[in-house]
């Protein structure tokens, strides 16, 4: 794992921005480190909310609902409403995911964040945003991507009030498929008729 520093948000957001071509150099990989504690600070921060699967799908309703995977992982299902602005394209994550595999953790983020530096960190943030100060943003499953994403979000939008799915996508997943094939059956609208599954997730794989 990286090693601690006291880089503070402003510094790491100037390496980050202006220094995407570095790799796992000394001082991307310095505040990497430092993005990793920051992000664990935003999660604690009351702007910046953790919610369940039920919680997060009440809140998604009345705000802007963004899905932070790739392309290919959207397709494949996605919470009913999400926009997909992907932090990785599908070739970046599959190169993201082999760094991973052979070379550990640290080299992966180095990686990533290559990627997301040169499309632009603020340009990025303000896609997720699109002029909205409340987002709710999830991932997979681990929740660095989109807690990375919210912590990027508030730096650029200190008003903004970010929400992130606890268990990425796989936990509503999981959630919707309980709901669905609960004794009393799938919830229903305002005038009583049955709800439509999930994009993704209310149906069980063949």
């Amino acid at each position: 794992f990286f090693a601690m520093t006291i880089l503070t948000a402003e510094e790491v957001f100037a390496i980050l921005q202006d220094d995407p071509a570095a790799g796992s150099g000394g001082r991307v990989k310095e505040a990497l480190g430092a993005l990793v504690g920051l992000v664990k600070e935003e999660r604690a921060s009351r702007d910046a909310r953790e919610l369940d699967a039920s919680a997060f799908v009440s809140v998604s309703r009345r705000c802007r609902t963004v899905d932070v995977r790739s392309p290919g992982e959207f397709r494949k299902g996605h919470i009913p409403g999400a926009v997909n602005v992907p932090l990785f394209d599908d070739d970046e994550r599959a190169v993201v995911g082999t760094k991973y595999k052979r070379s550990g953790r640290e080299a992966a983020m180095c990686e990533g964040m290559k990627f997301v530096a040169e499309k632009g960190l603020s340009d990025f943030a303000e896609r997720v945003l699109r002029g909205d100060n409340d987002v709710c943003i999830y991932c997979w499953r681990g929740g660095l991507r989109s807690g990375a994403v919210a912590w990027l979000c508030r730096r650029l939008r200190p008003d903004a009030r970010t929400s992130c799915l606890v268990g990425g996508y796989r936990s509503f997943r999981r959630w919707a498929r309980a709901v669905w094939s609960s004794p009393s059956g799938p919830p229903t609208t305002d005038d009583g008729r049955k709800k439509e599954p999930p994009a993704g997730g209310g149906k069980k794989k063949k």
